[in-house]
């Protein structure tokens, strides 16, 4: 019954994405709630961010291939940025952190807070699948932070391994979804 359930759940996610952008061909990720945070480099703190809700990474039929997307509770302009090999992002417990260009020579670093750490980690596994499955063979990454020290968290102090799928579906959805 829970699998039914969730099927549903999945298909009516799909449906209402899609009349955001009818590119989306599939939700790969999602979290049920977040709230967005900005940090605000002149006073060095995280200013909140009007956006919340819920949490999606979907593939699309064109380019780019992957987004993340909010649907904003909080107002009509929902948060849509792709997911290219050129997006950084880091796990900074309690937030995932990664740096936006909105318009050229101006770069945002925004965090997302996740009330469900184990949704915050899966949604972090799957940014850094998308990112891969478009990352050149050199994939050196660099911290969002810049120059800026940031807190070392288990992933920056130990290398990490791909995710790897846990089920021979989970297996076959990732080959569908990224070959």
């Amino acid at each position: 019954m829970l699998q039914v359930d969730s099927n549903a759940r999945m298909k009516a996610n799909l449906s209402m994405l899609q009349r955001l952008d009818p590119e989306i061909t599939d939700v790969l990720e999602s979290a049920t709630h977040v709230t967005m945070y900005q940090f605000d480099p002149t006073t060095s703190k995280w200013d909140r961010y009007d956006c919340e809700g819920p949490l999606f990474i979907v593939k699309r039929g064109s380019a780019p291939r992957f987004n993340l997307t909010i649907v904003n509770r909080l107002s009509r302009t929902n948060f849509m940025r792709p997911v290219t090999s050129a997006f950084h992002v880091e796990l900074v417990e309690p937030y995932l952190i990664f740096k936006d260009s909105p318009e050229p020579h101006r770069t945002v670093i925004h965090g997302i807070w996740f009330p469900d750490d184990r949704e915050r980690q899966n949604i972090f596994d799957m940014l850094r699948r998308s990112i891969n499955a478009q990352a050149p063979a050199d994939n050196s990454a660099s911290s969002v932070f810049g120059g800026s020290p940031a807190p070392p968290t288990k992933q920056q102090q130990q290398p990490m391994p791909p995710v790897p799928p846990t089920s021979a579906v989970e297996q076959q959805r990732f080959d569908d979804v990224f070959n």
